[in-house]
């Protein structure tokens, strides 16, 4: 969620200089936090009741705040409720914003790059995002027996899966950019060592916690079918970049319009 920010450039000041400090800043903040409080929870209670807790549909951080804080497991919930509003519209913002700009560039129906003529905001890609939202949140469960924390799980490892993936990409095409496109202007650290660096991580990542990790849960639903889900999708989207290279070439090999320019027309 860190990078989604980076969607909504043209539509704030100072983007070059503020959204990058800021995004910088959130996630060593937000990691130091995930640290403290990964290593709280692991010594509060057993593993082996934390396993039990989750496997039952219930999420173990609210049993273990009553345990602890007993009437005060209500304030836990409530920034569960609070974090998650948070997440989700940080991820609708990022996704209509892709939508939108696909859209506008032609490599998606022109539809989802039209805005609403009162609002300026991106309408029918907004709604997509709402209606599979609603989709993953309400009919989803149900396929799993009900269990509504092994959905919000199912499609949280989607969403890791496909941020890996992507990150996999971003590292690889700084690589070839400054190779092939700007060699001049190539810097050593961060656009060789740095890039390979995170291409590694990546995938390793990638390896450990959805094909080995995921591979062998016990319900095939709950690990397996989310490999084959994104694996699936995985080549869908490569399928239809072939098609718009091979039947549109020009769409994909034309100039991208800078932030820069975008800000001088208006």
């Amino acid at each position: 969620d860190f990078d989604v920010i980076s969607t909504v450039a043209e539509e704030t000041n100072s983007p070059r200089t503020l959204i990058p400090r800021a995004t910088i800043v959130a996630l060593f903040a937000v990691a130091a936090f995930w640290i403290f409080g990964t290593w709280g929870l692991s010594i509060a209670v057993p593993m082996s009741q934390v396993n039990d807790l989750v496997n039952s549909g219930v999420t173990p951080v609210t049993p273990i705040a009553k345990q602890y804080w007993g009437g005060g497991e209500i304030l836990v919930i409530l920034t569960a409720f609070t974090a998650t509003t948070g997440v989700f519209i940080a991820c609708a913002i990022g996704a209509t914003r892709v939508l939108y700009a696909m859209g506008r560039e032609g490599t998606l129906p022109v539809v989802f790059g039209k805005l609403h003529p009162r609002f300026q905001t991106p309408w029918m890609a907004t709604h997509l995002v709402f209606a599979i939202s609603l989709f993953a949140t309400i009919v989803w469960p149900f396929w799993l027996d009900g269990n509504f924390l092994a959905s919000f799980v199912w499609w949280a490892g989607c969403i890791a899966f496909f941020a890996l993936v992507t990150y996999l990409f971003v590292n690889l095409a700084n690589i070839l950019y400054f190779v092939r496109i700007q060699p001049t202007k190539r810097n050593i650290f961060t656009n060789v060592v740095a890039p390979i660096i995170g291409l590694v991580v990546d995938a390793y990542v990638l390896y450990k916690a959805f094909f080995e990790s995921l591979w062998n849960v016990e319900d095939w639903r709950q690990g397996q079918a989310i490999i084959w889900f994104c694996l699936i999708v995985a080549v869908l989207g490569l399928v239809y970049v072939a098609a718009i290279r091979s039947r549109r070439p020009a769409l994909l090999q034309k100039q991208a319009v800078g932030f820069d320019e975008r800000v001088a027309e208006a």
